[in-house]
């Protein structure tokens, strides 16, 4: 069993693009992150707004100490959440989320939407995956971007620990 540290506070900034390789170059660029791990082509079953759904993400995962970099290329099916700020032509990099992880079981993982809820921040989407549970709210009359939870199973964790690592 692998046991990776998640900061249950904050674990993840989570940036959509309309070029994943550009993406990865400005990071790199800025010395912030020196490799990512891509992956291409994932399908993502999902409840959009209390309705099922699927879209095709091409996706970009680096750790910064503890936090995640998370790169989204929005690529085809229910992707329209992911597009404000990198619609047209040029190239679009823009903040998304803050992803706070969850530790525990499921049932801390709902009582944190639930929560949220409450709070006023609507829920998007949630993802039940292999790896884990994944839930996107809106809380950008708030703070000005989504707040993801990710709670995240044995197998989630251990893919998130071969994610590339840099101090």
């Amino acid at each position: 069993m692998v046991h990776l540290r998640i900061n249950p506070a904050f674990v993840q900034l989570g940036y959509v693009t309309n070029d994943l390789k550009r993406a990865c170059q400005a990071f790199k660029e800025m010395r912030a992150v020196p490799d990512f791990f891509i992956w291409n082509n994932v399908p993502v079953h999902m409840e959009l707004y209390g309705k099922p759904a699927t879209a095709e993400m091409n996706l970009g995962f680096a750790w910064v100490g503890d936090t995640m970099i998370e790169l989204i290329m929005p690529v085809s099916g229910s992707i329209e959440v992911y597009m404000p700020g990198i619609e047209g032509p040029d190239f679009g990099l823009k903040l998304h989320h803050i992803g706070y992880g969850v530790a525990g079981d499921q049932d801390r993982f709902d009582a944190k939407l639930k929560l949220q809820m409450e709070l006023g921040h609507p829920l998007v989407n949630i993802s039940r995956a292999a790896m884990g549970s994944y839930s996107l709210l809106d809380a950008r009359k708030t703070f000005g971007h989504y707040i993801e939870y990710l709670w995240n199973n044995a197998d989630g964790l251990e893919f998130f620990a071969k994610i590339p690592r840099s101090s």
